[in-house]
């Protein structure tokens, strides 16, 4: 709508060939797009989460690490921040461009994160798990890249994840050194 200023009375009526204000079936969308990507973000966190709950006593708790390693209860709410992050991420590129490799990249990455969990504590082999965080990071890195052309507040949203990622990369590599 624009106001026309053409005329004395200056009516709201809209004038032609002028944009018009998204309606709201663009921002019921963006309402269901947001819903979806949580949820699916949440229930790869959630997947993983009940992987780390069986493996954590018999086998994680039992390795030897190093005195940097964060004490376990940070591991869950860590986990469930980045997750959101990720999830808000991938609404943001979904709405900005439905169809692309970023989408196609975001999907991807959610995939291989749930591959290093089950991995490192679902198969208890490190040494493939840092080779599938290596290849996970890669992945974290070409979505952000290919995202920022059309959403920079998604790649920002990733950035603590890639961050994450590289952390618990080299808490990995330590736990194989040590073990």
């Amino acid at each position: 709508m624009s106001i026309d200023t053409t005329t004395p009375q200056g009516s709201i009526a809209p004038v032609a060939g002028a944009p018009t204000a998204p309606g709201l079936r663009v921002t019921w969308r963006s309402i269901v797009v947001l819903l979806i990507s949580l949820a699916v973000s949440i229930t790869f966190a959630a997947i993983g989460a009940v992987i780390v709950a069986f493996a954590r006593e018999p086998w994680y708790d039992n390795l030897r690490h190093p005195a940097w390693a964060p004490p376990g209860w940070v591991y869950a709410p860590l986990a469930l921040a980045l997750h959101l992050l990720v999830g808000l991420a991938g609404w943001r590129i979904w709405v900005r461009g439905a169809g692309s490799s970023a989408l196609t990249l975001w999907v991807v990455q959610l995939g291989l994160g749930l591959g290093w969990t089950i991995l490192f504590f679902g198969l208890w082999v490190p040494r493939w798990a840092l080779a599938e965080a290596a290849v996970l990071l890669l992945v974290v890195v070409a979505t952000m890249l290919t995202a920022w052309p059309r959403s920079r507040l998604a790649t920002g949203l990733l950035l603590p994840y890639a961050a994450w990622i590289i952390a618990l990369m080299t808490l990995n590599a330590a736990i194989i050194t040590l073990n």
